[in-house]
């Protein structure tokens, strides 16, 4: 062991308990003054005060072999003064030094703190077996869905398959499997897939692709299903599961966080059907790798686990010590041979039972390992029981224990008549031995209780006092102390101009050039020149300044290079600061912009490739220099220059101008460099993907690209997202938001002021409970970006007003027809509705049993698939109106509207009108009306 052992103990104490785990309440202060003091130390430590897995480590071993408390090295020295009976003691006996006092106080709290805490109904903190399995959660392995896909799989609705063609015709197409089985392959047509293996899918596709003269094919699978099973019974997070089609019962159970602690890890049940398809042991995936049972979900499978029948607690001196769960097979041996076996310092003589009796009492069975190998009829456990394990002995009888600074730690074996000096040897001690002071600790048959027995070491070894050389006894534990550990070791600062600028340890006679060497060296930017080293008096604790010579220094000249005392501060300067560095700065189109050394005569050819050179996208015919005068610091200009980089770079002096410091050169972009528009398309066209544009593409042009529509297209429930709209939408909701909450605080204060009836104040809570539930939904809503579009078949839309201009990013998805019309808000019976051709809104509300007694039908609107809005307010009292969605007339008013698939009516909720407060218009209509304009409302319901 090195020499910092001891103090490292200490220091660990204090930022690690004694079952090593990490302490949260540390303060990293304390923690830094311990490796201020004793800079050795400081590997152990990590920069927030924890300590490395090294120290962690050395601390555990530490704790196995013995300890002593700073309390008890406070009484044994309190002890050895009491003994020598003179007034020179080690320390004087009021107390310590106060921060010392702290330290010692802290270190025991932390002690008492750190000794491990066992509940009166041990072992019940004990883990089950097979719980650690899913400890991590589901981020502890791999997705099944990242598998390679084996021949076997079965193809099913949703499942993405990727078909590459090469020779005569270069395409990749990837087709999803459609809800009737079915793939659209495009030149081929309807292919029915679904209930195909892998393997089949792989052989038909190829046999109707092939068919196509000089047409190679590659089939295979892209993103696969998802299927929803349910994880029910003692599960830690039951309910239902989206996973994938690859996921098995062990990857389900993993998702809920596995069993809970009473739940069964051996008897986990897959039900398909109402049936039992098979029953998962986990035990023997554990303990024999077996996962033969771990079958592979379908949609609708449930997984269940019930509760255990019978777990018993195994602890001692085992193995694996734990919760069991036993089948049918409830032997004590095998379930012995569950917990891994006895461990070799197990005493056999004793196995003992605790058992509760018929809910009455508690009972103890006592046998050993031989009578239970012997007993014709195997003794068998019950539920409850708890078996534990005895070690032969928790020390060696015949053994003393020596730690501390000495190079060999650890026990040795004990014979009478042995003294301190048999155990520890001048030889063995380490530097920097505390010679006045070291401790026996001492325990005392029968009882066992710990005696401290101090002594002066260097009496017992260097002077061979009989007196200060102890006889020992069996299981002494001797402590042999650094010095370091009652008083602050010695340190210097050297900071600045070093390659390691930190503390470090003073020895006696050190100086400036030593300290320097163990700093790591000066770096390349040291100056020379002078060097401050502030000293603080030991004694008035005042700071003086000492400027030496570091060239003297490092040539070794006694004048400068000084010897060093205890905390003193180095500081190495930069050449810098003397002699500032010249920099200049390019930026624009080249490969490293930012700041660059200004070197001797140099130009602007130099600076482009001292940045890397042009990139392609530099515009060579021009640049702009810009030069800053400080005129010797009376004041500061800017002067402009342009320059033919060009020329410049051909080394023409006219343009290849020499550089001053400051100067700045900024290298323009090529006009309109590659700027393209990129934008995406999905859904009912022939080729949906990603489709760039030299710079404005429109509407027309992206679909003409795409293939166009297909039969299956839906136009009127066509949706284009733009990242612009999607910005000021944000903006608007967040001010619609704003002025909520305004509202809101008005609207309470105005009710808490005492100027309304007792009816009064219960609409306006009523009221006001209502706007901050539709608050909330707004609150958690997102903007979508979408704009309002208008697709007609692409020679109509060609050249016509809905044929607009396309920006980067926007996104276009042309659904299929929906088939349903949905009915909100306060009906009797909110739902979607099938969709019949011609059905007016009178009709369809109808259908759902018409307006509550809460709702709001003047403020009745329509939602349209493509996203514009039909409101009452607006139609309710037009007995004749054109509808250009199909280019004729209509009469009788909002409730003789036509509906077609996708729209959505919305009946609003009325709110209570308070007249105290001035509430006269609906704020729900408002929301409902705002919210749809931001493209919200679909989140809000």
């Amino acid at each position: 062991m090195r020499k910092t052992i001891f103090l490292l103990i200490i220091i660990l104490s204090l930022i690690l308990p004694a079952n090593s785990t990490f302490s949260q309440n540390v303060n990293p202060a304390d923690v830094q003054k311990f490796i201020k003091t004793y800079p050795e130390a400081k590997k152990y430590v990590s920069p927030e005060g924890k300590p490395t897995s090294e120290g962690a480590k050395l601390l555990e071993t530490r704790q196995k072999e013995g300890a002593v408390t700073p309390a008890e090295i406070k009484e044994g020295l309190k002890k050895l003064k009491e003994k020598e009976k003179v007034q020179e003691a080690v320390l004087p006996e009021e107390t310590l030094p106060p921060e010392e006092e702290a330290l010692f106080e802290e270190v025991k709290e932390e002690a008492e703190n750190s000794k491990p805490k066992t509940s009166k109904a041990f072992p019940g903190g004990l883990r089950v077996f097979g719980q650690q399995l899913f400890s991590a959660g589901p981020t502890s392995f791999t997705p099944p869905s990242n598998m390679p896909v084996s021949t076997d799989y079965i193809i099913g609705p949703d499942d993405n398959i990727v078909v590459q063609l090469w020779g005569r015709i270069n395409e990749q197409y990837t087709l999803t499997v459609q809800r009737d089985g079915s793939i659209q392959f495009p030149q081929i047509g309807t292919i029915q897939v679904a209930g195909l293996t892998y393997k089949q899918l792989q052989d038909r596709i190829k046999r109707e692709a092939e068919a196509i003269t000089g047409v190679n094919v590659n089939v295979t699978m892209g993103k696969l299903r998802s299927i929803t099973v349910f994880v029910v019974g003692a599960v830690k997070k039951p309910g239902a599961y989206t996973v994938s089609a690859f996921d098995t019962i062990l990857n389900a159970l993993i998702y809920s966080r596995g069993p809970d602690s009473l739940g069964s890890m051996r008897n986990i049940q897959l039900k398909r059907h109402n049936k039992t398809v098979t029953t998962f042991d986990l035990y023997d995936l554990i303990l024999k790798g077996d996962n033969s049972k771990d079958k592979r979900l379908e949609p609708g499978d449930i997984i269940f686990v019930p509760k255990a029948k019978t777990i018993v607690v195994i602890h001692g001196d085992v193995k694996v010590p734990a919760k069991y769960e036993l089948k049918q097979d409830k032997k004590l041996l095998n379930a012995l041979k569950l917990a891994g076996g006895l461990n070799p310092s197990a005493y056999s003589e004793q196995i003992q039972v605790q058992r509760y009796y018929k809910n009455k009492e508690r009972i103890v069975l006592d046998s050993s390992l031989d009578e239970l190998k012997k007993q014709k009829k195997p003794f068998q456990l019950q539920d409850g029981d708890v078996v534990k394990i005895f070690p032969v002995v928790k020390k060696d009888t015949n053994a003393v224990y020596l730690f501390g600074n000495v190079t060999r730690q650890g026990k040795y074996e004990y014979s009478s008549e042995m003294r301190i000096s048999d155990i520890v040897k001048a030889d063995d001690l380490e530097p920097e031995t505390y010679f006045p002071y070291a401790l026996i600790k001492r325990y005392t048959p029968p009882e066992m209780s710990a005696e401290l027995v101090p002594f002066n070491l260097g009496d017992a070894l260097l002077k061979h006092g009989v007196k200060e050389n102890i006889l020992l006894q069996p299981r002494d534990e001797i402590f042999i102390f650094n010095k370091w550990t009652f008083e602050d070791k010695p340190y210097v600062s050297v900071m600045g101009e070093v390659r390691r600028p930190e503390l470090y340890s003073c020895d006696e006679g050190m100086r400036v050039k030593d300290a320097i060497f163990r700093a790591g060296g000066l770096t390349s930017k040291a100056s020379m020149g002078p060097v401050n080293i502030f000293r603080t008096d030991p004694k008035t604790k005042e700071v003086s300044m000492i400027v030496i010579d570091l060239a003297g220094a490092m040539t070794e000249q006694e004048d400068n290079n000084i010897i060093l005392q205890d905390k003193d501060r180095m500081v190495i300067h930069s050449i810098r600061e003397y002699k500032p560095e010249k920099r200049v700065s390019i930026h624009g189109e080249v490969k490293h912009p930012g700041e660059h050394p200004l070197s001797e005569d140099m130009t602007i050819r130099d600076l482009v490739f001292a940045a890397g050179n042009l990139k392609e996208s530099a515009y060579i015919y021009s640049a702009e220099l810009t030069r800053y005068d400080t005129s010797g610091g009376k004041f500061f200009k800017a002067e402009v220059k342009k320059i033919n980089l060009e020329e410049a770079l051909k080394g023409n002096p006219e343009d290849n101008i020499q550089l001053r410091k400051f100067d700045s050169l900024f290298i323009p972009t090529i006009p309109k460099w590659q700027k393209k528009t990129s934008v995406s398309i999905s859904g009912e066209v022939k080729f949906p993907g990603n489709y760039n544009f030299a710079e404005k593409g429109r509407l027309s042009e992206l679909i003409e690209r795409a293939g166009g529509y297909l039969p299956e297209s839906y136009l009127r429930g066509a949706v284009l997202t733009r990242e612009s709209v999607k910005v000021t939408q944000k903006i608007a909701l967040d001010k619609l938001i704003f002025e909520m909450e305004q509202d809101l605080a008005a609207s309470a204060a105005a009710a808490q002021s005492g100027a309304l009836s007792k009816d009064d104040v219960v609409a306006a809570q009523a009221a006001m409970a209502s706007r901050q539930m539709l608050l909330a939904k707004l609150k958690t809503s997102k903007v979508t970006g979408r704009v309002v579009i208008r697709l007609i078949s692409i020679d109509k839309l060609k050249k016509s007003k809905y044929d607009m201009v396309l920006e980067n990013g926007d996104t276009l998805n042309i659904p299929q027809q929906p088939g349903v019309v949905t009915v909100m808000g306060s009906v009797y019976n909110p739902t979607a509705l099938l969709y019949e051709e011609g059905t007016t809104v009178k009709e369809y509300l109808s259908m759902v049993g018409g307006s509550t007694v809460n709702a709001n039908p003047d403020d009745m609107f329509i939602i349209r698939a493509d996203g514009t809005i039909v409101s009452k307010q607006e139609n309710g009292s037009q007995s004749l109106r054109w509808d250009e969605e199909v280019n004729r007339w209509f009469s009788g008013g909002f409730y003789s509207t036509v509906l077609y698939p996708g729209d959505t009516i919305l009946v609003p909720r009325k709110l209570i009108e308070i007249s105290a407060l001035k509430m006269t218009k609906d704020i729900t209509s408002i929301i409902y009306q705002i919210a749809v304009s931001i493209g919200v409302l679909h989140t809000l319901f």
